[in-house]
This record gives structure tokens, C-alpha cells and sequence, in this order.
């Protein structure tokens, strides 16, 4: 996943992770502020997906698609316009006005 966020956030790529265990490997990738992984079995929802957080990261279990379809919803993943994050996933650096506790 390093490698992916690399190269999603210096170079604009979007990324593709098969996984067995794709609810996890979400979570696991969102981790990284450059990730907006997302997974989803359908062209319409990949697209939808898109479009509300401008997802950079599709993930996906194999073993849910017939070739040919894991095929084509990876090609429409790539081929979809680059969109914005929302400004809610967007990462802001002003520090916690409370500064009586740690965050961590």
C-alpha cells in the first residue's frame, strides 16, 4: 500500500487492490491521507463512489466477479475523470484550539 500512496500522490495514478478481505483492506488503506480507497461491485456504484469522495483506490475480492467483469469495472475505474475530494476528506493542519491533552 506504500508504494500505492506514492504513487497516487506524487503522480495523480489511481490504484486497483484485489483482495480476499476488501472491507479490511479498505479501512487499512484509508489509513493514508493520500488514499480514498473505496470497493463496490458495479460500474454504477464505483461511479458513484467517485463522484462523493473522489475516490483514488478501488478494491475489490476477485472471487466476486467473472473475469471479464473484474476486467471492465477496473478499465472504468481508470477511465473515470479525476475528481475532487470533498472538503471533509480533505486534510487540514490547524492544530486543536484545547491544548490541554494529547491526540495521540
Amino acid at each position: 500500500l506504500l508504494a500505492m500512496a506514492l504513487h497516487v500522490s506524487r503522480d495523480g495514478f489511481r490504484g486497483i487492490l484485489l483482495s480476499g478481505r476488501p472491507a479490511l483492506a479498505v479501512v487499512v488503506a484509508n489509513r493514508n491521507n493520500a488514499l480514498r480507497a473505496i470497493t463496490a461491485d458495479t460500474s454504477s456504484k464505483i461511479e458513484k463512489a467517485i463522484e462523493q469522495c473522489g475516490a483514488n483506490v478501488l478494491v475489490m475480492n476477485p472471487d466476486d466477479f467473472s473475469s471479464g467483469a473484474l476486467v471492465r469495472a477496473c478499465i472504468d475505474f481508470v477511465g473515470r475523470e479525476t475528481v475532487e475530494p470533498p472538503l471533509e476528506l480533505k486534510i487540514t493542519a490547524s492544530p486543536c484550539a484545547c491544548s490541554t491533552h494529547s491526540h495521540f
